[in-house]
């Protein structure tokens, strides 16, 4: 698991951050709750979403996962930058939803 998770992170390093969470997904299918595995995805997801413009999905099941690993002084770390990118994501969503409805709205009246 150690050489696996080690992979995700030169992955991650390497600004490739897809393979960087794909890689660790391998890991926790085979190990759950490896915690510098669940550490690394949901860095690389982070990245991913602010790169693309963000999976909230995937995002909020990282964000489960990492709490539920042994917290200690870098998970914390991790989860208040989680906590920050779902939110941007969740306002972004809210005002792609408003905005779409307003405009809609305002081309039957």
């Amino acid at each position: 698991m150690a050489l696996l998770s080690n992979v995700s992170l030169i992955f991650y390093k390497k600004g490739d951050y897809r393979q960087s969470e794909a890689t660790a997904t391998k890991v926790l299918d085979i190990e759950w709750g490896h915690e510098k595995s669940s550490y690394r995805r949901a860095m690389a997801r982070i990245k991913i979403s602010q790169s693309t413009g963000g999976d909230l999905i995937l995002l909020k099941k990282a964000f489960k996962d990492v709490l539920n690993c042994t917290p200690s002084t870098t998970t914390q770390k991790l989860v208040v930058q989680m906590e920050s990118e779902i939110k941007r994501l969740e306002k972004k969503e809210r005002k792609q939803f408003s905005s779409g409805f307003g405009s809609a709205l305002a081309g039957k009246m």
